[in-house]
């Protein structure tokens, strides 16, 4: 993580200090890595209790609730993101040098962003397009431009 790195030592000191752990992160893979790889870095925490609680939102009731109602890592999300990350760079350095061959531009491709794309183009062919319906007043009554 660009520019965090004094915030990962500052966490890492923190997990290496407490008595208990408490890994607090969004409910999805992402949140899950994040977790994961905290841990790892601190190392061997010589059989401390750590718990994962997952809270999407920052509010008193959200994180009661997760911390009231802990789990353990779940390690299948952790590797679904590898995965994930993995296949969006296979996709993005297999598919944009082909993309930059065909169109001659230097144009960039990935898993999410070509299929976004494609819905676009895709609304684009069955939609009309109306951009900009304006009128203003003149002297000599309204005009539509």
């Amino acid at each position: 993580m660009a520019g965090k790195g004094n915030l990962v030592k500052k966490l890492v000191k923190a997990i290496r200090e407490a008595d208990a752990v408490y890994l607090a992160t969004d409910p999805d893979r992402e949140g899950e890595a994040i977790a994961w790889h905290l841990l790892a870095l601190a190392g061997n925490l010589n059989d401390k209790p750590v718990y994962r609680s997952a809270f999407n939102a920052i509010t008193e009731t959200a994180v009661k609730t997760a911390l009231a109602e802990p789990r353990t890592l779940d390690q299948s999300l952790v590797e679904a993101q590898s995965v994930r990350r993995i296949v969006d760079r296979l996709v993005g350095y297999l598919v944009s040098p082909l993309a930059c061959k065909a169109l001659n531009e230097r144009l960039s491709a990935g898993r999410v962003q070509s299929v976004a794309l494609r819905l676009v183009v895709e609304r684009e062919r069955i939609q009309g397009r109306k951009f900009l319906d304006a009128k203003s007043g003149s002297g000599s009554g309204w005009q539509s431009f």
